[in-house]
């Protein structure tokens, strides 16, 4: 694998659910290559609330809220789960827009995967 003794970090749409994270991929890429090579995951969600500034760009501070998951990755197998997430990925991310349903081939062709929680760290900036 080409620049497998590097960190992998890879932009997604993911949804929460019942306590784990889940996003879709391709059946065969570097994404899945590296979660097959190794499950041990980090995943991170940040937000910017407001930028404060002040008489100095030295002085200016974020507003924000970070998120740092730890957890193991694995590929859902269970159709009915597939579908189910894959539903959630397309209400979250078709803003509020109707949808055509997924079909039972286009669920065949995706991946789906979960991360499971070990533990996660929060930090949040309000000054």
């Amino acid at each position: 694998m080409q620049g497998v003794q590097y960190p992998y970090v890879i932009p997604l749409c993911y949804t929460y659910h019942n306590g784990s994270i889940y996003f879709h991929a391709r059946k065969k890429g570097q994404k899945l290559d590296y979660i097959r090579n190794n499950s041990r995951v980090c995943f991170q969600v940040d937000k910017v609330n407001a930028l404060r500034t002040a008489d100095s760009p030295c002085d200016y501070s974020l507003k924000y809220t970070s998120v740092i998951v730890f957890g193991q990755a694995e590929e859902i197998q269970d159709f009915n789960e597939k579908a189910e997430v894959l539903d959630l990925l397309t209400v979250a991310f078709s803003n509020g827009n109707p949808t055509a349903p997924i079909k039972k081939h286009e669920i065949d062709n995706v991946a789906v995967i979960k991360i499971n929680v070990d533990y996660m760290r929060v930090k949040v900036n309000r000054d």
